[in-house]
């Protein structure tokens, strides 16, 4: 099973470029909930129509660039 992860840190490099200072300017970008924004944020919650709509607001950026995947290991 793989693992996807935000990278926060890419993410935010590119709201700053693109003039978005807050996490409500990325979601009214996206067309999607404050809360659903959060989640992801927070508790790395998110799913497919999330990861669209933020490559749809950064198409120039690469998804791997904003995504990190990784193989869970079985115990």
């Amino acid at each position: 099973m793989t693992t996807t992860t935000l990278r926060l840190d890419k993410l935010t490099e590119h709201m700053e470029a693109a003039g978005m200072r807050h996490r409500k300017d990325l979601a009214a970008a996206m067309h999607m909930s404050e809360a659903a924004i959060s989640r992801a944020f927070n508790y790395g919650k998110f799913g497919r129509k999330f990861i669209d709509n933020l490559h749809a607001v950064f198409p120039d950026v690469r998804r791997e660039d904003l995504f990190e995947h990784a193989e869970a290991v079985a115990a």
